[in-house]
């Protein structure tokens, strides 16, 4: 670290997580069976399970260096398939369909080709693993609200699970194991941080150099899902909790943890963290607690696993392809 002045956190990158957790919490004041990753409506033995979501700056990223070799805008409607149906995911729920919103200038604009970027979310959607289609949204051409060359998506998603599969985290107990699912980057999240990290450094590389990191910076979001299915199949009665690790970092397994004081994630920190992720951290002079709290930290989701069948769902997870990680366990606040 340097001598403090140029040492950037999320607040002053322009958010501010305090002011959006205190939005959060009065939301749920006023709409207390909001929460979770996911919502979901009794429909007789099903539940119907829902998510919005967008990919945030990632996009101004994405435009600032749409030029750089192996950039493409395929990866962010990738992106959007992976923040709208990791969070489905977490309850069980099986994928059905999805909608878009997309927001613009002007659908003329030749440098931007919004085919490729819908291509992209169906090339996505193919990697889930079951039939999903996109089946509609809107497009809304709105020169007065969005600057010339700019634009934003959103996507929303729909999964169907049987009431008595429904994972909630209200089976969590002490004991219970962690078991993290690597993250391809920085997935959708911290990109006003990121690009203000960027901004300051971009100058001091050379372009080949530029390239490489941009592209590992625009790297698509993991899909968790296919694996996740698989998992379930064969373990669902033994997995307690599913959370994705997006805005908020490790803090959004709190989720799961519901009303249930007395329990709290007590961690491991000895996996190794992305390249990428030590670069911000170095040039940015970001904290270890602000890069805990604003990103993945190399863990794009995390099963909570009953302590007997830790090594059956690792097993079953290396077979799939993935490299579980030990990431810690749930234990008791009242034994601190």
């Amino acid at each position: 670290m340097g001598d403090g002045e140029n040492i950037m956190d999320y607040q002053s990158a322009g958010v501010d997580l305090q002011e959006q957790e205190m939005f959060n919490v009065n939301l749920a004041m006023k709409m207390p069976w909001l929460g979770g990753f996911a919502g979901a409506v009794d429909i007789g033995e099903d539940y119907l399970v829902s998510s919005s979501d967008g990919i945030g700056t990632k996009i101004q990223l994405f435009l600032d260096n749409r030029d750089a070799d192996g950039v493409s805008i395929k990866n962010l409607g990738k992106d959007l398939v992976a923040m709208v149906f990791n969070d489905i995911i977490c309850t069980g729920a099986v994928p059905l369909f999805m909608n878009d919103y997309l927001a613009v200038h002007d659908l003329r604009i030749s440098e931007i080709n919004y085919l490729d970027l819908i291509a992209g979310i169906n090339e996505g959607l193919t990697e889930l693993g079951v039939p999903c289609p996109l089946i509609g949204g809107e497009t809304a051409i709105m020169p007065d609200m969005m600057e010339h060359g700019k634009f934003d998506i959103a996507g929303f998603g729909v999964g169907v699970i049987k009431k008595d599969l429904f994972i909630d985290g209200t089976k969590i107990k002490e004991g219970d194991v962690m078991v993290g699912l690597k993250s391809s980057g920085f997935h959708s999240n911290g990109y006003t941080l990121i690009r203000k990290v960027w901004q300051t450094q971009k100058y001091r590389n050379t372009q080949d150099e530029n390239d490489a990191l941009i592209q590992k910076l625009l790297t698509p979001t993991r899909i968790y899902v296919k694996s996740l299915l698989a998992v379930l199949s064969r373990h669902r009665k033994k997995v307690h909790g599913i959370a994705h690790i997006t805005g908020g970092g490790r803090d959004n397994l709190l989720r799961l943890l519901g009303e249930d004081i007395n329990l709290r994630p007590q961690w491991s920190n000895d996996w190794a963290k992305p390249e990428e992720f030590k670069w911000i951290q170095e040039k940015g002079e970001v904290s270890d607690q602000e890069m805990k709290r604003v990103f993945n930290d190399g863990i794009g989701m995390i099963l909570v696993v009953h302590p007997n069948s830790v090594v059956a769902v690792v097993d079953t997870l290396t077979e799939l392809g993935e490299s579980p990680i030990i990431c810690g366990k749930i234990s008791s606040r009242l034994k601190q």
